[in-house]
């Protein structure tokens, strides 16, 4: 798979791949070792495989966070801290940068160039977030 990531980086625009290439080390540095990385077409996902958490309702992995490249902007998804309300809430908080759109129901960060996000809030952020943790938020929000 790491080829494949590694690939897909050598199509984007020199600029637009240093930046996605930054943001994907803090990724990496911060997302625990049992998440897999997973390229789906323009998007790069951390998942937790259903070998280690079956039940999921649609029977495919659980997506922790996601960084994605569109034609006028990247996408980052961070599913595992907007599914921790405590974590939610601080990151909102501390998230002072306000060129962020920040959809919180869906967990997405639009943003046109690295300026634009807390990307040392967004590590500390992932990093608090391990997979037990991971699957008790996700199983709660499977209750309501």
């Amino acid at each position: 798979m790491k080829k494949k990531i590694e690939n897909f980086l050598s199509t984007l625009p020199e600029k637009r791949r240093s930046e996605f290439s930054e943001i994907l080390s803090v990724f990496r540095k911060n997302i625990s070792s049992e998440f897999e990385e997973v390229l789906d077409g323009d998007m790069i996902r951390f998942e937790l495989p259903l070998k280690l958490y079956p039940n999921t309702y649609n029977k495919k992995p659980l997506m922790f966070a996601s960084l994605s490249n569109r034609k006028a902007n990247m996408t980052m998804t961070l599913t595992a801290v907007y599914n921790d309300p405590k974590i939610k809430n601080s990151f909102i908080e501390n998230c002072s940068n306000k060129k962020n759109k920040l959809e919180t129901k869906r967990a997405c960060i639009k943003f046109k160039s690295i300026d634009e996000i807390p990307l040392k809030l967004i590590g500390t952020s992932l990093k608090k977030i391990k997979q037990d943790k991971f699957v008790k938020n996700y199983e709660s929000l499977m209750k309501k």
